[in-house]
C-alpha cells in the first residue's frame, strides 16, 4: 500500500471537495512514486452514486485518472446506470480519444 486517505464518511455526498482532492492525491501518489512506471496497476474502486454529484465526482475521477480499462457493472434498471459509452469525454475529439486509450466492460449485476 503506497497510501491511503480516510475521508470521514460512507459517502462523500458530506464534503465532495475533500473526496476529490483524496482522489487526486492517491494518483498523484502512484503516478510520481515510481509505480506507474513500474507497471504496478492501479485499481480504483469507485464511489458507485451515478446521479447528480455522484455523477460529476466519478466523470472528475475519469477524467483525472485516465483509465485503460473501465468494468461497469449495470444493474437490471436502466435508470441506475452511469450513462452508456465514454461519458466523461470533453467533447468529440477528447471521445475519439478516449475510446483508443480506454476499454469500457459492462458487466451485469444479478438481478435484485
Amino acid at each position: 500500500v503506497l497510501r491511503t486517505h480516510f475521508v470521514g464518511d460512507v459517502s462523500p455526498a458530506g464534503d465532495p471537495a475533500r473526496f476529490v482532492k483524496a482522489v487526486h492525491s492517491l494518483y498523484d501518489t502512484w503516478r510520481d512514486g515510481g509505480a506507474a512506471a513500474a507497471g504496478m496497476p492501479l485499481v480504483v474502486n469507485t464511489q458507485g452514486w451515478v446521479k447528480g454529484t455522484g455523477l460529476d465526482l466519478l466523470v472528475d475521477t475519469l477524467r483525472y485518472v485516465h483509465p485503460t480499462h473501465l468494468l461497469q457493472v449495470m444493474a437490471p434498471q436502466a435508470n441506475k446506470n452511469a450513462p452508456d459509452g465514454v461519458f466523461w469525454a470533453r467533447d468529440a475529439e477528447d471521445e475519439e480519444a478516449v475510446r483508443q486509450a480506454c476499454a469500457v466492460m459492462p458487466l451485469s449485476s444479478p438481478a435484485s
